[in-house]
Parts: C-alpha cells; sequence; structure tokens
C-alpha cells in the first residue's frame, strides 16, 4: 500500500513539472484583480516616472544603451516615494547579449530599491519610432512581415528570460502605434500576447490602442480586442496639446496654442480640471471600465519653457483626476539633456524642476486609502 501511496505521488509531481507554467496568484507578482491590480493581497497602484537612453532610445543606428546613471536615478526614485519606473526600451537592443545584460542591470537596481519595473517597448524592430504618427518611415515595419517576426520573437526571448522576475510588474508591449490599420494592429498584439505567453503565465500584459480620428480631425482610441486573463490598459494623457506641446518645433504653434493653464478662453473650449477629468475618461479610462480590465497613465507630462504658465496646475489636476478615478500614473519624463523647454524633471547634469518633482513625490507617498 505504502509503494502505491508513493508510486502515485511521484506521478502527480512528474505531471505537475511537465505541464506548462499556470496563472497564479505568486508572492511578489502584482496580478489582477476585476478593475484593480494586486500585490501580496492589497491595492497596487503604480505611481512613478518614466526613464531610458536618450543617447540610444531615438537612434537607430545604435542598439546597445549606455549604462548612464540608472543606478543613481532609481535611488532617486525611492527617495521620492516613487513605487515604479516605466522603463523605455526598443525591440533592436535585445538583438544581442549587451540588451539583456543592461536590461539585467536595471532589475537589480529596481530589486535593490523596491520598485517595479512596466517593461515598455517603445520602439519596434527597426529602430523606427511610432508615436501615433503614422509616416512612411515606420510604414515600414508595418508593411513587413520579417520585422514583425522579429518584434515577436523578440518579446518571447523577454518572457523567457524575465518569467519569474517579480520585479518586472508589465509587459508594455507596444508603444504608440502608428498604423490606422484596426486588424493588422490587432493581429500582431495577439500574436505578439500569444508569444508572451508561451513563457510567462504571470506578468500582466498592458496594451495600448490605436489612434483614430473622424472627418473633422476628433480624436479617439480604439483598443485591439485581445484577450487575456492578466491583461490592462496604458492610458497616454497630453490634452490640450495645445498647451502641453506649445512653441516646441514638433508640436503646436499656431492658433490651437493655449498660452495659460487653466483657460477660459481657447480654440477649443474651456480646459479646467473638470475638463481634464472628463478627457481622461475619453482618452482609455471608460474603455477599461467598460472591459473590465484594470487601466494605468503610462504617459502624461508637459513642455516646460523659461516662463511657466500653468504646467504645475496641469499636472496637479491630472494627478487628482488620477486619484479620483483610482488609477496609477507614470510622468513622462525624469531626464532630458537640459531643462529648456523638454519634458525633464531633471537634465543630465542633475539640475531639477524641484517643485514639479515636489508635488509627485506628495502624491507617490499618498496611501492607497487615499484613492478609495
Amino acid at each position: 500500500m505504502h509503494r502505491v501511496i508513493y508510486f502515485f505521488i511521484v506521478c502527480c509531481a512528474l505531471f505537475i513539472a511537465a505541464s506548462p507554467a499556470r496563472a497564479t496568484s505568486s508572492s511578489g507578482f502584482v496580478d489582477v484583480s476585476g478593475t484593480s491590480f494586486v500585490l501580496d493581497g492589497h491595492e497596487f497602484i503604480p505611481r512613478g516616472v518614466n526613464d531610458h537612453d536618450a543617447s540610444s532610445l531615438w537612434d537607430r543606428a545604435r542598439t546597445v544603451p549606455k549604462e548612464g546613471g540608472f543606478t543613481a536615478h532609481f535611488r532617486a526614485f525611492k527617495a521620492q516615494g516613487f513605487n515604479s519606473v516605466r522603463l523605455s526600451v526598443k525591440a533592436d537592443y535585445f538583438d544581442s547579449p549587451q540588451g539583456f545584460a543592461w536590461l539585467d542591470r536595471r532589475v537589480r537596481d529596481a530589486k535593490k530599491y523596491n520598485l517595479k519595473i512596466a517593461l515598455d517597448m517603445h520602439i519596434p524592430t527597426g529602430g523606427i519610432q511610432q508615436d501615433y504618427q503614422p509616416n512612411t518611415d515606420n510604414f515600414v515595419f508595418w508593411s513587413s512581415s520579417d520585422l514583425q517576426s522579429r518584434f515577436i520573437r523578440t518579446w518571447e526571448s523577454i518572457a523567457a528570460r524575465y518569467a519569474s522576475s517579480d520585479v518586472i510588474w508589465a509587459y508594455d508591449i507596444f508603444n504608440e502605434p502608428a498604423s490606422r490599420d484596426i486588424n493588422r494592429v490587432s493581429s500582431l498584439m495577439q500574436h505578439v500576447r500569444d508569444a508572451i505567453r508561451s513563457k510567462d503565465m504571470r506578468h500582466i500584459i498592458l496594451l495600448q490602442p490605436i489612434q483614430l480620428y473622424d472627418q473633422e480631425y476628433r480624436e479617439s482610441f480604439f483598443y485591439p480586442p485581445i484577450h487575456d486573463d492578466r491583461l490592462a490598459y496604458s492610458i497616454h494623457f497630453y490634452r490640450p496639446y495645445g498647451f502641453t506641446v506649445k512653441n516646441v518645433p514638433w508640436g503646436i504653434n499656431d492658433g490651437r496654442v493655449i498660452d495659460r493653464y487653466p483657460a477660459t478662453t481657447t480654440s477649443d473650449g474651456v480646459w479646467d480640471a473638470t475638463r481634464i477629468r472628463t478627457e481622461l475618461l475619453d482618452a482609455g479610462l471608460e474603455a477599461a471600465n467598460t472591459r473590465g480590465v484594470p487601466a494605468v497613465i503610462g504617459e502624461f507630462g508637459t513642455i516646460f519653457h523659461d516662463t511657466l504658465d500653468g504646467q504645475y496646475f496641469w499636472i496637479q489636476d491630472v494627478l487628482s483626476s488620477a486619484k479620483q478615478a483610482r488609477i496609477g500614473w507614470q510622468y513622462w519624463i525624469y531626464e532630458t539633456p537640459d531643462l529648456r523647454s523638454s519634458y525633464g524633471l531633471t537634465d543630465s547634469r542633475g539640475n531639477r524642476r524641484k517643485q514639479t518633482l515636489k508635488l509627485l513625490s506628495d502624491n507617490a507617498r499618498l496611501p492607497s486609502s487615499a484613492y478609495r
């Protein structure tokens, strides 16, 4: 009888070991519960900043990121009360072992300072940024089955390497896809999801929408109908663009410019705290609530100029709206080469926007109960 019991136990153990990894609420991993994130039985509200290697991310010729000051950055994030960092990478980093080694070091940094990482695939295979803006350069990716296949394999490799890492809380699988073809984007996102799940059943998949426009050029977003037990939506919030990206070469420089925030008279109506809350709902929160999945503001930020004209108040209103909606946030972006006409909270020499950092820090330190 004892031999029969022993044989049964051994067979069960072998069966479990041979079975694919199953979704579990393992300690240390962020999970999904309805429209909330949970960590070790408690609600997890990600609050932090975006960080990246500016020297390589935007340069398609550079496929290995620099070490930079990331260890110091992560130490500062912890001191400021942040619990997460959205770390931007590009697929081409992972064509060589150096890219994985670099990310390994970032994971160790985050573990040391008790931070969670949302791994943001900011630029796909081929090195051409997307930013929701279709053009002849980034169309190359969407028209190339080879580039898309390599992109899928990159995610599979990432998932295989970090499946057991509870430091990474989410895979943000594609930043601001620059295609209006819903079927094409949805198909790729589903293939990426399937590739990840072939290696990793634990990490949350963050999905970003397709940006669409109607005949009057009114903006809307569509989230691909991907199915997964650990799915969440990422919202990028920069409205009104006439304020947040005004008077920079790549931004708004015409009659849509909003001189100050809040503003009662603009070409786009009144912009104040109430309007921010309404627009945040429209930018993706309503879609997440309808789908019954959690949401996070993966990016929000505003350009600072030499003269402040309401940036602090805009950030404050977005944070207040996030708290009211009970969702987390990650500010774009922590470091830029300088602090003139940029989103940066610090520059490469260590100069800081102290008032704004304090505002973010104070909100990061709020107890989760403040979001209820």
